[in-house]
């Protein structure tokens, strides 16, 4: 019975939309080599661009008690 569950569970493919925010204390490091200037992000961004939109939107989940 165990078995026919998780094999149903298995082919539902449950997913989880949690993406955690930013904790008490976070820390954002971003690469600046040679390799971010590729453009094979979405609508021509470089690597390093999509790297900062998202440490801004990172920064963004920040509470109201955080350093910045």
């Amino acid at each position: 019975m165990l078995l026919l569950l998780a094999l149903l569970l298995a082919l539902a493919r449950p997913v989880s939309n949690y993406s955690p925010g930013a904790g008490q204390r976070t820390i954002i490091l971003i690469d600046r080599s040679a390799s971010m200037s590729a453009t094979d992000m979405e609508h021509g961004r470089t690597r390093l661009q999509e790297a900062k939109r998202r440490a801004k939107d990172l920064a963004g989940t920040l509470g109201a008690t955080a350093r910045r």
